[in-house]
């Protein structure tokens, strides 16, 4: 078995038929792990940095794996003035480290951030090197595994990192029902990796029911009737419509979108500036393409007052992003547009409607379940 290193930023093109080939058969796809994606980041984002592709193989050549990571020296994460947010450094913070869940697991009890940074200064003398992404725009970061074949290729990453010039690892991003969080830091410890795993932001999906009646009683009798009251004030109060489109042109689309996202917050607003936006553009129009892309809007009297900005990709509705026009908060234009848009992937017999990161409570009133993303960290003994 072995770990070939494939340099290039963006990875070489002889490359994405195996990543896609991966991608297809591993346990839990995502948009955010497609070649696309992570192109059109390192085109807009990351074109300077220094780029490493690890391909894990069989003994026989098969490939197993894959991993997009960038390196760093002296123990800190590379900081790149292209991206709109650095990764944060291995150092900062304290305190002790939340969402230890499974005591029984071989990564023990939860290390303080303090203690931990402690044993940095001495030991991360060479490289350190974390899986490519920001947190600011993507949601699930992960290596991409064969189905079945996960311990497997993450032992050979194990023993390899062991063997090489790596002081440490770090993979943000990994969902709870990730492989690589499943078998991942047991086999960093037994390859002489100090470990530690905290959440670093919690996600929140709904399981599609198979009809709109299953999907009412599957809510609290509390938040069932507050969702009909809404619904129907909307009905008496207004003409309206969910719109995808008709007629309109995408950037016409995406004009209004963006529009109702820096109307929404202040935070939103600073979010997206002009880098920011041409990169979603982007990812609409190329999402478009294959299929992956969703932008409903609610319309009332003429005018479009709330909107998602959403993936659709392996049976799976993800909802990116959204705005809405805070003039008509009293219709509750959010929480309507989601059941809407709900009704609509059952329609579509979708698996998931996905709402992703943050914890906001229309999430839970629509029935939404919690999915803990992590982030491990390993340094040599």
């Amino acid at each position: 078995m072995a770990v070939e290193i494939v340099e290039g930023n963006p990875p070489p093109e002889n490359l994405l038929p195996i990543w896609e080939s991966l991608l297809h058969q591993s346990r839990s796809p995502n948009p955010f792990l497609t070649p696309l994606w992570n192109q059109l980041w390192l085109e807009h984002f990351g074109s300077v940095l220094e780029l490493k592709t690890l391909l894990l193989r069989s003994a026989g050549g098969e490939p197993l794996g894959l991993g997009l990571f960038s390196h760093s020296r002296q123990g800190r994460w590379e900081k790149s003035t292209s991206s709109p947010s650095p990764w944060p450094s291995l150092l900062e913070g304290e305190g002790t480290l939340p969402g230890i869940s499974n005591p029984s697991s071989p990564l023990g009890e939860a290390r303080t951030r303090r203690e931990f940074s402690n044993l940095l200064p001495g030991e991360m003398e060479g490289k350190s090197i974390t899986l490519l992404g920001s947190k600011d725009v993507w949601d699930y970061r992960d290596l991409i595994l064969s189905a079945g074949k996960e311990k497997e290729a993450l032992a050979l990453l194990a023993r390899w990192a062991a063997d090489g010039p790596w002081a440490g690892l770090d993979f943000s991003g990994i969902s709870e029902f990730s492989p690589t969080l499943e078998f991942l830091p047991s086999l960093l410890q037994a390859s002489g990796f100090r470990v530690q795993w905290e959440v670093e932001e919690v996600a929140v999906f709904l399981k599609i029911p198979a009809t709109w009646d299953d999907f009412l009683a599957q809510l609290g009798s509390k938040d069932r009737h507050e969702l009909r009251r809404k619904m129907r004030r909307l009905e008496r109060e207004a003409a309206f419509e969910i719109k995808e489109g008709a007629g309109e042109t995408l950037d016409q689309r995406l004009d209004s979108f963006f529009e109702l996202h820096r109307k929404s917050r202040r935070d939103k607003a600073e979010f997206m500036i002009p880098r920011m936006e041409t990169f979603f553009r982007e990812i609409a129009h190329r999402f478009q393409e294959r299929g992956w892309f969703s932008l409903p809007f609610l319309r009332v009297e003429g005018r479009d007052i709330a909107a998602y900005f959403s993936f659709r990709y392996g049976g799976i509705e993800y909802v990116y992003n959204s705005g809405y026009d805070p003039d008509y908060s009293r219709l509750s234009p959010g929480i309507v547009l989601a059941a809407h848009c709900i009704g609509q992937a059952i329609e579509k017999r979708l698996k998931v409607f996905h709402f992703l990161r943050g914890q906001e409570d229309y999430k839970y009133r629509l029935g939404g379940k919690e999915e803990k993303i992590y982030r491990i960290e390993a340094m040599k003994e």
